[in-house]
């Protein structure tokens, strides 16, 4: 073809690729896979301009072969690349692909360098942006594993939003990539790079520990949301078992979830740059796992219900007051209570738990079903005093939260 070493070499691996991808035909004969081999390659191109009209070029003498060597040598280099990179672990489908979309790769661009006012496929320019020109076959790869990802069904076969996302940025992990390049490798790669992580990332990029921060901050809708990957804290895995336990009986609701970069303060858009952002969410998800780090030792003593909504006004504090750190957020009133009595987490952890067993409690129904006056108030203390409130205290506490 070309007459070089990386050309030979090249041919001899595409040669065995064909016969490690044979098919047997009608007549029970084994096939060769020619599909992987060296094409003719056509002089005469159709496509479509700017402007979105039928145009048709027909390459001739010298101007065809400057064509015609670019699309070959452009296929080796990219060939010789993949084998020895991605393509060593690669199944002989994975290969056969990749040549496929190698070839493709190599005819758009050299379209691009021969025909003025000539676009190439959408794809093409993705990976050209991403790689800048370098490690062109392994950015092939990391777009194939991208685009290639599929989203889970529910129950009722319908898609789970984001998962789609999650199991690309999965894909591209389990390719080598870190969780942070992942999910902007993604973005990148299917056209998403307005989307709002990658607006964030772009104030951030220029700090890699921001950037990884984000991504575990942020991450990807539909993925696995927990507070050690949120914080990259090995050690908040207690929490996570301990929630997802949990869920088994109350419902997924309690377990942990991503802070959004927007959100309303009153009548006012709030839109946090990539810095405020993981300022805000970081915030948020440290004070929910230390307030819910401190119901584990304590959990016995509530029932599910009880564990469950002290889990949800655990979120509801942290969140609110994270909010109101960035912003000019109001928090309810109970909150800003907690806030202005709390000293310690400990405290804090104590009163949100006082404020959710008076909320949860109940009072006696008389015989036309109405409340009698004061049981409410009655069973609230009653239940503080069980979880270890003096009579004085589960009073006082009731002051505040009943």
């Amino acid at each position: 073809m070309l007459g070089s070493d990386k050309a030979a070499n090249v041919d001899k691996w595409l040669n065995a690729l064909a016969k490690n991808t044979a098919t047997v035909d009608d007549a029970g004969k084994m096939q060769n896979n020619t599909s992987v081999l060296a094409k003719h390659i056509d002089n005469e191109i159709s496509y479509k301009d700017a402007d979105g009209n039928d145009r048709k070029a027909k390459l001739k003498g010298p101007e065809y072969v400057t064509y015609a060597k670019t699309v070959q040598q452009s296929t080796v280099n990219l060939i010789d690349e993949y084998i020895h990179g991605t393509g060593k672990t690669a199944s002989a489908e994975q290969q056969a692909a990749f040549v496929k979309r190698a070839r493709e790769y190599a005819v758009e661009t050299a379209r691009e360098q021969i025909i003025l006012g000539y676009k190439p496929d959408s794809w093409v320019q993705a990976v050209q942006n991403v790689s800048g020109g370098k490690n062109i076959a392994a950015v092939i790869v990391a777009r194939e594993a991208a685009s290639g990802a599929k989203s889970n069904l529910d129950k009722d076969g319908n898609a789970i939003s984001g998962s789609k996302a999650a199991n690309g940025v999965k894909a591209l992990q389990d390719l080598g990539y870190d969780a942070a390049t992942a999910q902007v490798l993604y973005n990148q790669l299917t056209g998403a790079e307005d989307n709002r992580y990658m607006k964030l990332y772009s104030s951030v990029k220029s700090n890699s520990t921001k950037v990884h921060k984000l991504a575990a901050l942020y991450g990807t809708a539909g993925g696995d949301t927990t507070y050690a990957g949120m914080l990259q804290n090995r050690n908040a895995q207690k929490v996570d078992n301990y929630l997802l336990e949990l869920s088994k009986t109350q419902g997924k609701d309690v377990l942990p979830d991503r802070m959004s970069a927007d959100f309303k303060a009153g009548d006012k858009d709030v839109i946090l740059s990539g810095e405020q952002y993981i300022d805000y969410a970081e915030q948020r998800t440290k004070t929910a796992y230390t307030l819910t780090d401190a119901l584990l030792p304590n959990a016995a003593k509530y029932t599910k219900e009880q564990q469950a909504k002290i889990v949800a006004n655990i979120e509801e504090y942290a969140t609110q007051t994270a909010k109101a750190q960035v912003s000019g957020y109001e928090p309810y009133s109970w909150i800003r209570t907690v806030e202005e009595r709390g000293a310690t987490d400990e405290e804090r952890y104590a009163y949100i738990t006082a404020k959710t067993l008076i909320s949860l409690a109940k009072g006696t129904k008389d015989a036309n079903g109405k409340t009698i006056s004061g049981s409410k108030k009655a069973a609230a203390i009653n239940s503080l005093k069980q979880a270890g409130y003096n009579d004085a205290m589960a009073k006082e506490l009731y002051k505040l939260f009943g």
